[in-house]
């Protein structure tokens, strides 16, 4: 029995598929071009580094392939742990604490919960993205960051009004921010970009060796533009990754190694005298790694998870708070470990001081003061989805650095995880095509055509 296809170029039923096909597609490069400019807004909030451009496009999407396009959504055993997670999160928070900030509640409560239809919309599209809209969003980075430098006038006109702050301070050895609000922001923008080499579309990256060289140097030129000292140590931290993932050998892995810190350690040494933000923190690296731990910008990114590890031993499932603790504070900067990391009693002390100053904590150090036992496993969880690809521990060491540098409701962060969680699917679903594919065309007919009438 034939397969009778009576379809022609201007069929009803062809020309709904089309259009049904434009909207997805476009959908989806809506949702990719948006996730990768999370700090750029029409309408910008000025309390808030990360905008909500990828929230609402993520909702008017999924809104209308539920009805146009519903056979492209599906919800899998992935989406609903990230569902749960982020409801479990909400929740989380003690109602005296709930309802007497509500807006601070939901900053702290409601990050994962409120980025779940990126996640979501990510998942679902991620076959549909074109690597060259992602290239075109490096593109634009690249060419916001030249004009911020050379013509500051055209560049206030044409990005700044979208952004809630440009922190550029020249005379702090800080480079430009381009499209971020800040240079250690952008630094881990072109990280990322580079990143995504992984898991991306790695196939077409393969075939277009330009593109994916672009992606690499223009990264690697916007990230020493910036001058970001936070970027210059992710790079470090996910090159080493790189390294030791890789399928080198471990002579070969070893030998690398020791070139790279024989080359590194006296140049980067001799960067102290620098005027540039990165190169100093390269040269305090070179000369000490435990150097880092004492600057104040990196000893505060880590100062929210530090003391909510330090009070699960007196709170094993958390404060159930939002508001900031001074006295959790201080209590985990007097213990035995913050002494031998922060040995200065008044570095110590000027931690404690800013941040009460502050009324509530966000990010992962948020998620584990307030969960204890249970933040610690969400952050864990989170991790698990870059799984079953080379370079999986590559984009572990990325997520790393935005748990530890931005906000859970950053869209980076859940397209990275959307994108692989979607990344593993095809590839399990590919291997077992091929696995059972001599079975497969036993009994069937691969070839299919029209009948002739």
């Amino acid at each position: 029995m034939s397969a009778e296809v009576g379809l022609t170029d201007g069929s009803p039923l062809l020309q709904r598929c089309s259009v049904t096909d434009r909207l997805v597609r476009f959908g989806a490069n809506a949702v990719l071009a948006t996730a990768l400019l999370p700090y750029v807004s029409p309408i910008v909030l000025p309390d808030m580094d990360v905008q909500l451009t990828a929230l609402g496009t993520s909702v008017g999407i999924l809104f209308a392939l539920f009805f146009f396009a519903r056979r492209t959504l599906s919800f899998r055993r992935e989406d609903l742990l990230i569902l749960g997670l982020g409801l479990l999160s909400l929740v989380y928070v003690s109602p005296g604490a709930a309802f007497k900030d509500l807006p601070a509640t939901l900053r702290a409560c409601g990050q994962i919960a409120m980025a779940f239809p990126v996640y979501f919309a990510v998942r679902n599209l991620y076959q549909y993205m074109s690597p060259r809209v992602f290239v075109g969003v490096v593109a634009l980075y690249c060419r916001a960051l030249f004009l911020q430098m050379w013509l500051p006038s055209i560049y206030a006109s044409t990005f700044a009004h979208m952004l809630s702050d440009t922190r550029w301070f020249a005379d702090e050895g800080r480079g430009p921010n381009g499209l971020c609000t800040e240079p250690s922001m952008m630094g881990n923008m072109c990280i990322l970009f580079i990143v995504s080499l992984y898991f991306f579309h790695r196939e077409y990256w393969k075939s277009h060796r330009n593109a994916a060289y672009f992606v690499v140097v223009a990264s690697c030129v916007m990230l020493v533009i910036t001058k970001s000292g936070t970027g210059a140590v992710l790079a470090l931290v996910v090159a080493l990754a790189a390294l030791l993932s890789s399928r080198l050998s471990m002579v070969a892995k070893c030998a690398i190694l020791g070139k790279s810190l024989l080359v590194t350690v006296p140049v980067a040494g001799s960067l102290g005298a620098s005027d540039s933000r990165g190169a100093s923190v390269l040269s305090g690296v070179a000369s000490n790694p435990l150097w880092i731990l004492g600057q104040y910008s990196f000893a505060d990114r880590l100062l929210g998870l530090y003391v909510g590890l330090h009070q699960i031993s007196s709170q094993p499932f958390g404060s159930f708070d939002v508001q900031i603790d001074p006295d959790a504070t201080d209590r985990a900067l007097d213990g035995d470990v913050a002494v031998h990391v922060w040995p200065d009693s008044s570095f110590r002390s000027l931690l404690s001081d800013l941040r009460a100053l502050r009324d509530d904590n966000h990010g992962a150090g948020a998620v584990v003061e307030r969960m204890g036992i249970l933040g610690v496993l969400i952050i864990l969880l989170l991790m698990f989805y870059p799984r079953g690809f080379h370079g999986k521990w590559v984009v572990r060491a990325y997520i790393v650095g935005i748990l530890l540098n931005a906000s859970l409701f950053i869209s980076t962060l859940w397209l990275v995880i959307g994108c692989c969680a979607e990344f593993k699917l095809q590839s399990t679903d590919s291997d077992t095509s091929r696995r059972h594919a001599p079975s497969i065309r036993k009994g069937l007919n691969t070839k299919f055509e029209p009948s002739r009438r």
